[in-house]
């Protein structure tokens, strides 16, 4: 998804893109109905370049067969009856995407902030991140929390490469609680059903999308998940760090980011930050 677009905007222009195939007449001479294909995938690509990646878009609409089609001058042979089959497909595949966006759209449809958290707030809280009562800790009653991917590997790292035995441990710990909590990436589960203060408040580890872009460092793919959450989600969003130079960086991208007492934090020396700059992304 490209910077700037929604879920629900990118659903609607989808579908209008998916309907425009039939008008493209295949009854007519192959050359006419070569250059009616042509013009519908040129359009397509014009209309969806601004809202989608590179890569989402040369899956949805230019394809091999586009550019072999492109190649073509309408004097093969079965011109028409490749333009009809790739016009099928794309629009099964249009269409299959917007209703991919609209369920997204409705996941994230809530009046609960969805909270993105940062590594440091796994394993650096003085309880069990899983026992920390987020939603109160932003003064809501009851939030989505939600992990990027590139926090569970920054603590895969930190089980085997933190500064401190302390910091090996606690990502260990937090790992452990993830696999216990969460069996794959966009399922959402109740965090801490045992507590009443957590009962209405949900986990889980946020999908990377398709085509996404890497970036050098951790700090910048976590805050580009919390960008991506937020066109996706139709709530607040907030990204939740106790390091300046992220918040920082999230508040350039219009991210709010979360004010959560310092309490929680636990006093075990220096960051573990300045190692984690060192650490390109994978």
């Amino acid at each position: 998804m490209a910077s700037g677009s929604t879920a629900r905007g990118i659903a609607q222009v989808l579908r209008e893109r998916a309907a425009a195939t039939s008008s493209v007449r295949t009854d007519q001479h192959e050359r006419d109905v070569l250059n009616g294909y042509l013009q519908w995938a040129d359009g397509s690509s014009f209309a969806l370049r601004s809202r989608l990646t590179s890569e989402s878009l040369d899956e949805l609409v230019l394809t091999r067969h586009y550019w072999a089609l492109r190649a073509m001058n309408g004097s093969e042979a079965r011109v028409r009856g490749q333009v009809a089959t790739e016009l099928q497909e794309r629009n099964a595949a249009l269409t299959q995407a917007a209703e991919d966006f609209e369920a997204e759209e409705r996941h994230w449809r809530s009046d609960s902030p969805a909270l993105v958290l940062d590594s440091n707030m796994l394993v650096q809280t003085t309880v069990p991140f899983e026992n920390v009562d987020w939603a109160q800790a932003v003064g809501q009653r009851n939030c989505h929390v939600v992990l990027p991917m590139a926090v569970i590997r920054q603590l895969d790292r930190l089980k085997l490469t933190g500064p401190r035995e302390q910091v090996k441990t606690a990502a260990r710990t937090a790992l452990r609680s993830i696999r216990e909590l969460v069996s794959t990436p966009g399922q959402r589960v109740a965090l801490g059903p045992e507590n009443r203060f957590l009962q209405q408040s949900t986990l889980e580890v946020l999908p990377e999308p398709l085509g996404r872009v890497r970036f050098p460092t951790e700090d910048e793919e976590i805050v580009r998940a919390a960008v991506y959450l937020k066109q996706l989600a139709v709530c607040p969003v907030q990204l939740v760090t106790w390091d300046s130079n992220m918040a920082f960086m999230a508040a350039s991208e219009g991210l709010t980011v979360a004010e959560i007492s310092r309490e929680w934090e636990r006093d075990d020396g220096p960051s573990t930050r300045a190692r984690r700059r060192e650490q390109p992304s994978l």
